[in-house]
């Protein structure tokens, strides 16, 4: 059994690997290409992006996963107005 210090380091280990790989399923495509800000991109490759992050989750999302969901959200609505072509 380790040390109670040395057991509680590879706790607090596990769950910052836990974030990271959190994080990288937030900021990253599904490609793996990490977001850039500013890019336009199409309402598919959003939506594609919000399947990835729930997916990445496998839970409920956490706090910062909920903020870069509603983020992403107004980004797909913004292009889903962009693609909308006016009635003749």
């Amino acid at each position: 059994m380790l040390p109670h210090t040395c057991a509680g380091r590879v706790s607090t280990l596990r769950r910052l690997s836990v974030a990271a790989r959190s994080l990288e399923h937030m900021f990253a495509s599904p490609s793996g290409a990490v977001d850039e800000p500013g890019s336009p991109r199409s309402a598919a490759d959003v939506n594609d992006r919000i399947r990835a992050l729930w997916a990445g989750a496998g839970r409920v999302l956490t706090p910062a996963e909920q903020e870069r969901y509603q983020e992403l959200l107004v980004e797909w609505a913004a292009a889903v107005k962009a693609d909308v072509v006016p009635a003749a």
